[in-house]
Order: C-alpha cells, then sequence, then structure tokens
C-alpha cells in the first residue's frame, strides 16, 4: 500500500512541476531570445547564431526556473490533496507526515544534484559560449572598410 501512496503522490508532483516548468522556461526563455535577436540584428549575425546562442542559453534558464517550479508544484500538490481530502485521509489511515512527504524529499534531493551540475558545470560553459560568440560577431562587423566615394551627396544635408 505505501508504494501506491508514493507513486500517487510522486506522480502529481511530476506533472505539476512539468508543466510549470515549461511556462517558467517559456517566459524566461523568450526574454533571453529577445536580447539575443535584438544583438543579432545589431551585429549582423545569421539565425544558426542566433538559435546556437540560446541552446547555450539554456542551463542559465533551467538554474532560474527549476527551483521556482519545485516551490509551486510543492504547493500545488498538496494543497490539491488538501482540498480533496486526501492528506486527511492518508493521516487517518496511519501514515505519518514523513511518509507523504518522503517523494517530495526524493524529488527535491536528486533536483539538488540536477541544479549542482547546472550551476557548477552546464551554466558557465554555456555563459562563457555566449560571451564569446558575442565578442566573435561584434568584433566581426568591426573590420567594415569604407571605401572613398561611397557615400553621396544628397544637396544640403551635412
Amino acid at each position: 500500500m505505501p508504494g501506491i501512496i508514493f507513486r500517487y503522490i510522486a506522480k502529481n508532483l511530476a506533472i505539476f512541476f512539468s508543466g510549470i516548468l515549461f511556462v517558467f522556461v517559456f517566459v524566461v526563455f523568450m526574454g533571453q531570445f529577445s536580447q539575443i535577436f535584438t544583438y543579432a540584428m545589431n551585429y549582423g549575425a545569421d539565425i544558426l547564431w542566433v538559435f546556437s546562442t540560446m541552446m547555450y542559453t539554456v542551463p542559465d534558464i533551467l538554474v532560474l526556473s527549476v527551483p521556482m517550479a519545485f516551490q509551486i508544484s510543492i504547493l500545488m500538490t498538496l494543497t490539491s490533496m488538501g482540498q480533496t481530502g486526501e492528506v486527511m485521509a492518508l493521516r487517518a489511515a496511519g501514515f505519518s507526515f514523513m511518509e507523504i512527504s518522503k517523494p517530495i524529499l526524493i524529488f527535491a534531493a536528486f533536483l539538488v544534484l540536477v541544479m549542482t551540475g547546472l550551476n557548477g558545470w552546464l551554466s558557465p560553459l554555456g555563459r562563457h559560449h555566449v560571451e564569446q560568440s558575442k565578442a566573435d560577431i561584434a568584433s566581426k562587423i568591426s573590420k567594415v572598410n569604407i571605401e572613398p566615394k561611397t557615400f553621396i551627396n544628397l544637396g544640403d544635408w551635412d
């Protein structure tokens, strides 16, 4: 019986977490996309550069989104279970709060490992690549040679 309860709570938590994470990643991704796309338009980069640079920002986006999504998914999971009386029924059946929160604690331990990898390794690599590619694009545009008689005279305009 405890295995069924464990899977039920874990499934609810995973469903809420994935939905909320998708929303947060989308919102932060679009903000980053607009900045990088503006940078690309200013310096004349192609769309392939924009997409490759955006892929390197995904670890940073996840570093921001995962903790918020986890907190809200815990809140929504326990609130929905409380509203339907499931927490009260589990407590009446003899389950302790520790047994009820065990899937949450295991999921939190998993996310600690994932976030350690993101913060310690993938995010700095991605950030370095983004800054390096921005510097490369900016250096390419600064090598423009203006030939004599490139600009035409348009009357009395200076």
